[in-house]
């Protein structure tokens, strides 16, 4: 595993004051979870070695993190394109 930039804290399981758990707010079968799996099992060294030598003040955020998100955000405009038609 890639051990040279840190990245931002990234916690998907963490408790929040509001809103509660992710866990709480989704149903067992939403798509969040479907992707969380594949991204786990995606090889993002080559992200993270972009990210290597970086001389920004603060970290980057974790690519898994990132990657989860655009990846829904991309279903959910698809979602909506399909909506309009």
């Amino acid at each position: 595993m890639f051990m040279g930039k840190s990245y931002r804290p990234y916690h998907p399981d963490q408790q929040f004051l509001l809103p509660p758990s992710l866990r709480e707010c989704l149903p067992e079968n939403h798509v969040v979870y479907f992707v969380s799996d594949v991204v786990d099992h995606l090889n993002l060294s080559a992200l993270d070695t972009v990210y290597a030598d970086e001389q920004r003040r603060q970290p980057a955020y974790d690519s898994s993190a990132m990657s989860r998100q655009i990846a829904v955000k991309q279903l959910a405009a698809n979602e909506i394109e399909l909506a309009r038609d």
